[in-house]
């Protein structure tokens, strides 16, 4: 049977969970997939401002190969 790891443990290098938080959202997608999206909805997110979403540049991991790392866009959003 597989196991899978809480995500917050595989990526932890890279974001720390806040506990004194009440609600957090956390998306991270490749570069590429960010890039992906269409125009109108990356103005959106990007528009929000640092007070209301973060997006981070990143390197994570690839799941291939750990040793290789990959560009990636971190998405938070903290109350």
């Amino acid at each position: 049977m597989w196991h899978i790891s809480n995500p917050t443990k595989i990526f932890d290098y890279i974001y720390s969970y806040d506990e004194d938080k009440e609600f957090q959202l956390i998306a991270l997608m490749t570069k590429d997939k960010y890039e992906g999206l269409p125009l109108e909805d990356r103005e959106a997110l990007e528009s929000l401002g640092i007070d209301e979403v973060d997006i981070l540049d990143v390197w994570i991991k690839s799941p291939n190969n750990s040793i290789k790392l990959m560009k990636a866009k971190l998405l938070v959003f903290m109350i």
